[in-house]
């Protein structure tokens, strides 16, 4: 089963590499151990303009 995980490779996003497929146990969750997830990166996202009209256009 690791060997099949590690074959799966990584993802890679800003700047780090994450396991794309990760195995952990009952006892490893209940020991408060997590997966490893790119969290925080923005890349990709851009936030939106705001509008400058403020009024409501017309419906016909």
């Amino acid at each position: 089963m690791a060997k099949e995980a590690s074959a799966a490779g990584f993802y890679e996003t800003g700047g780090k590499k994450f396991p794309r497929l990760q195995i952990l146990t009952a006892a490893q969750i209940l020991d408060n151990r997590r997966p490893q997830v790119p969290f925080g990166f923005s890349e990709g996202f851009k936030k939106a303009e705001r509008e400058k009209s403020g009024g409501q256009g017309e419906l016909l």
